[in-house]
């Protein structure tokens, strides 16, 4: 029964935060998504060590899920498997999120076109440009104070 609570609270949070709108896909996020998975990977297996008297398998990391697959097998060796593993992961989640990352490609693009278009027709991005280089500041000065409490 212990599984039932712990999927329960994963499903409960990825539905939470998708209907939040907590959630931003896109090519970064993608990253950062998939070195927290690798992450939970090495908490999993430290976590089955721990409890490897009741014979634990969190996130089918000690074995594979079931007998007789094709590439989540035991054949070549548990490295080889858990490699396969996290590539299969790596490539489930990037087609997951590559409809958000298109969308992304798509409004940057489209948004350099229309900051090219209003160049063109002679508009003054003077104060634009200094708003943006305001927000980056801003954003820069963020990503400091982010670092810097992840650090603590």
């Amino acid at each position: 029964y212990q599984y039932f609570p712990y999927h329960a609270a994963i499903l409960w949070f990825g539905l939470y935060t998708m209907i939040t709108k907590q959630v931003k896909f896109g090519f970064k996020e993608w990253l950062r998504n998939d070195l927290i998975l690798y992450a939970l990977f090495i908490c999993a297996i430290w976590m089955n060590s721990i409890t490897i008297k009741f014979s634990t398998n969190f996130m089918f990391v000690v074995c594979p899920p079931a007998k007789g697959l094709p590439l989540l097998n035991l054949n070549h060796g548990w490295h080889v498997y858990i490699i396969h593993y996290m590539l299969i992961a790596a490539i489930c989640t990037f087609l997951f999120q590559l409809p958000f990352m298109i969308k992304e490609w798509k409004a940057k693009k489209a948004l350099k076109k229309a900051s090219r278009k209003r160049l063109e027709s002679g508009a003054d991005v003077k104060e634009e440009l200094q708003y943006m280089d305001i927000v980056r500041k801003v954003e820069r000065a963020g990503d400091c104070v982010y670092t810097m409490l992840q650090s603590v």
